[in-house]
C-alpha cells in the first residue's frame, strides 16, 4: 500500500535528520514520494502555497514506458518532463519544433491515484483533523482536470500570444495542424542559461517579467500561474514565455479589487490595502459576524504584515501570506481558493526573481507603481 510506503520514507527521512543533526528535508521526503506516484507533486505544491514552505517541484522524473512518442514529426530529444505531459525537441521538415505529449494513460492513473489518495487523506483526517489537507486535494483535483485538458491549453496560449507578445516579450507559434488533444506543438524559442545573464539582462528580465504580472492582473485578469524559471526563456532583447496549462481567470469583481490591491500596497496605503485584503476572505458569512472589535484585530494584524513586508522585501511574498493566514485561523476563517493560487503563482516568480536579482524586489514594486501611477 502507498500509504505504508509514505510512512517508510517519512520515518526513513526522520531518523536521518535525528542522525545527521539537521531539520526534517521536507522537500526530500516530497521528491520521494513524486517519485512513487507524481500526483504528490501538486499536492505538495498545494500545501506550500499554504506554509512557509518556498520550494516547487518544477522536473518530474520518468520512466520509458511514460513516452508518448509524437506523430509523425521526427524526434531529437527529451528536453523535459511535467506533471503531466514530456516535451521533446523534434523536426518538421527541417524546422525546429518543440512537441508536447502527454505521458501514456495519464488521464487513467491520476484518477486511480486520486481516489486512493483521496482515501488515505480521509483516514489521516479521521485521525488527526487537518483542514488544509482536505482544502488542498480538492485544489488539486481541479487543477489537474485543468492541465490534463490540452484543448484548453491550446486556447490559452493562443490568447495569451495575442494578449502580451511585444518587443520584450516572446511566445511560441503554435502549429495548428500538429496539435491534437494529445499533442501540442509549436515553434522552438532559444534562450540564454540564467546563469550566465549579466546583471544588466537580469534587471531587465525582472523589469519585463514584473510588467507581464502586473499587466495580467490589472488589465486582462488573466495570469500564468506556474512562471518559474523553467517556463522562462531569457534573452538579451526579450523574454521567452512558455507553457500555458495553469493559468488562472479573473472575473471582473477579482480584477478590480487585485487592481486597488496592487494600487494601495504599491503606493503605502496599508489601511486601504488592508481593507481590500478582507474581501478575499471566506467564508462570508462567518466573515460579516465578526465584531467591529474583531474586525479590528484582522485589520492591523494585516497592515502590520504588510509594513513588515515593506521594510524587509519592499515586496509581499507566500510567507507573508502564510503569517495572515495563520492570524484568519483563530476566527475559523481563511483566504478564498483564488488567493492560494495566486501564492503559487507568487511562489514561482518568488523563486526567479531571487535568482535573477539581489534588487528584483525594488524593480518589482517600481513596476507596480509605472502601471498604476
Amino acid at each position: 500500500m502507498e500509504i505504508l510506503k509514505i510512512v517508510g520514507i517519512g520515518f526513513h527521512e526522520w531518523i536521518k535528520s535525528i542522525l545527521t543533526w539537521k531539520p526534517f528535508n521536507t522537500e526530500l521526503f516530497w521528491n520521494r514520494c513524486i517519485c512513487m506516484n507524481i500526483i504528490y507533486a501538486k499536492f505538495f505544491q498545494a500545501i506550500a502555497a499554504k506554509h512557509n514552505l518556498h520550494t516547487a517541484v518544477h522536473t518530474i522524473p520518468y520512466t520509458l514506458d511514460e513516452l508518448s512518442y509524437p506523430v509523425d514529426i521526427e524526434v531529437t530529444n527529451i528536453i523535459g518532463s511535467g506533471l503531466i505531459s514530456i516535451v521533446f525537441e523534434g523536426k518538421i521538415k527541417d524546422e525546429e519544433v518543440v512537441i508536447k505529449t502527454k505521458r501514456k494513460n495519464i488521464e487513467e492513473r491520476v484518477n486511480q491515484s486520486l481516489t486512493s489518495l483521496y482515501k488515505m487523506i480521509s483516514w489521516f483526517h479521521y485521525i488527526y483533523p487537518n483542514p488544509t489537507m482536505i482544502e488542498a486535494y480538492h485544489e488539486i483535483v481541479d487543477t489537474f482536470k485543468y492541465q490534463m485538458d490540452f484543448t484548453k491549453e491550446i486556447e490559452n496560449h493562443e490568447r495569451f500570444k495575442t494578449l502580451f507578445e511585444s518587443p520584450e516579450i516572446n511566445v511560441p507559434t503554435l502549429l495548428k495542424q500538429w496539435c491534437t488533444p494529445h499533442q501540442i506543438v509549436m515553434t522552438k524559442l532559444s534562450g540564454i542559461p540564467l546563469d550566465q545573464l549579466t546583471e544588466a539582462q537580469k534587471q531587465k528580465s525582472v523589469e519585463w517579467l514584473s510588467k507581464v504580472i502586473v499587466k495580467s492582473i490589472t488589465e486582462h485578469g488573466f495570469i500564468h500561474a506556474d512562471l518559474h524559471a523553467g517556463n522562462l526563456l531569457f534573452n538579451e532583447d526579450h523574454l521567452g514565455i512558455i507553457d500555458f496549462g495553469f493559468m488562472i481567470q479573473l472575473t471582473p469583481r477579482e480584477k478590480t479589487l487585485l487592481f486597488n490591491l496592487f494600487k494601495h500596497f504599491g503606493l503605502g496605503e496599508l489601511m486601504e490595502a488592508a481593507t481590500t485584503t478582507m474581501n478575499f476572505i471566506e467564508p462570508e458569512d462567518t466573515r460579516l459576524l465578526l465584531t467591529e472589535q474583531q474586525t479590528k484585530d484582522i485589520l492591523h494584524y494585516i497592515v502590520h504584515v504588510y509594513q513588515c513586508a515593506l521594510e524587509v522585501d519592499q515586496c509581499f511574498t507566500v510567507y507573508d501570506l502564510t503569517q495572515i493566514s495563520k492570524k484568519l485561523r483563530k476566527y475559523s476563517l481563511s483566504f478564498s481558493p483564488l488567493f492560494y493560487k495566486m501564492a503559487l503563482s507568487l511562489n514561482s516568480v518568488e523563486s526567479v526573481m531571487t535568482k535573477l536579482s539581489a534588487t528584483s524586489a525594488d524593480i518589482f514594486v517600481h513596476a507596480i507603481i509605472s502601471f498604476l501611477s
